[in-house]
């Protein structure tokens, strides 16, 4: 055991109640069997494939969109002003096993276009060099004019490939940067959760948008109504009301809290306690969820650290019957 007062680092920050059984950092033979555990559990297939990762980020930026596009239309059939309808907002946030990871792997997707996409250019940049060559060297040396027409229509060539290729990436751009912008709560490189698994999903609205009449009634309307969503139950009477549903395939828990803001600004931060004044008991419960798993976020010193253990202690108890049973 450690001796009292001892600190987690330079700075004598102390995380937890008890003392750190070490100060030390891992041996090499620490690193070697965490490395044989992380590949244990991707063959035993707690790790999602990238293309469902992608599918569970595009659900996410849709979802994003439909309760913007909800809360417009119920500001405007309540009668507010056109001011008002067009700053309605209202934010989706992800919690959970979900919630638990790290960078947007939205991006990494558009990494991931763009570097096909330059390679595709820089194969037809060198089919352009390759004919500029061969055009060079079919005509005589002493026609310099008609030589520096062939360098001149290769060019053509390679630069309208650049534009093309600059074009599409940049149009690809603002797209993927849309999504991200959509689904910045969805921050999910080193996930927690499993193939196949839901995500827990909150909804925070303004305080004109009411739980039982808008979002169980007029959004629950509105996603029956959507070829994409199955499996639609509401569960208004629940000590913390949901609906469930699946998305293209995705099982989504959503919850809802009300806020006392007319306008919920994008960049809201609900770890904020002043988020709670004017609030019921059932949108405190909702906001439980993403509150706490921000905090855990914010105090495990090595989040990929923590993301391993916790993603190995679930399988544990998925083995032995006890995951999520009292």
């Amino acid at each position: 055991m450690g001796s009292p007062g001892l600190g987690t680092g330079n700075s004598g920050q102390r995380l937890g109640i008890t003392e750190p059984i070490s100060l030390g950092g891992p041996t090499e033979y620490d690193v070697i069997k965490t490395r044989e555990l992380e590949k244990y559990l991707q063959n035993v297939g707690l790790y999602e494939s990238q293309e469902e990762a992608v599918s569970r980020e595009e659900v996410l930026g849709r979802l994003d969109q439909i309760v913007k596009n909800w809360v417009k239309a119920i500001s405007r059939a309540k009668g507010l002003n056109e001011q008002l309808v067009q700053e309605a907002n209202a934010k989706i946030f992800t919690f959970g096993s979900y919630r638990l990871g790290g960078k947007a792997l939205g991006f990494n997707a558009f990494i991931i276009k763009f570097a096909l996409g330059f390679n595709e250019f820089i194969i037809k940049f060198c089919n352009g060099c390759t004919l500029l060559l061969a055009d060079y060297e079919m005509v005589d040396k002493h026609r310099t004019e008609l030589c520096l027409q062939a360098a001149i229509d290769a060019s053509l060539i390679l630069a309208c490939s650049a534009i093309s290729f600059i074009y599409e990436t940049a149009q690809g751009f603002v797209e993927e940067l849309f999504m991200l912008l959509l689904c910045a709560i969805s921050t999910t490189l080193f996930r927690v959760h499993g193939p196949g698994a839901d995500i827990d999903t909150l909804c925070v609205g303004p305080r004109h948008a009411t739980r039982e009449e808008d979002f169980f009634g007029e959004l629950h309307k509105m996603l029956s109504e959507m070829p994409e969503v199955s499996e639609l139950h509401p569960v208004p009477d629940a000590h913390v009301p949901i609906m469930k549903f699946k998305f293209k395939g995705v099982s989504i828990d959503l919850l809802y809290a009300k806020l006392s803001l007319w306008v919920i600004p994008e960049d809201l931060d609900i770890s904020q306690d002043s988020i709670l004044q004017n609030t019921d008991d059932q949108t405190v419960r909702s906001l439980n969820g993403c509150r706490v798993t921000d905090q855990i976020l914010r105090l495990v010193p090595n989040i990929q650290n923590f993301r391993t253990t916790l993603r190995c202690m679930r399988f544990w108890a998925k083995r032995r019957g006890v995951y999520s049973n009292v």
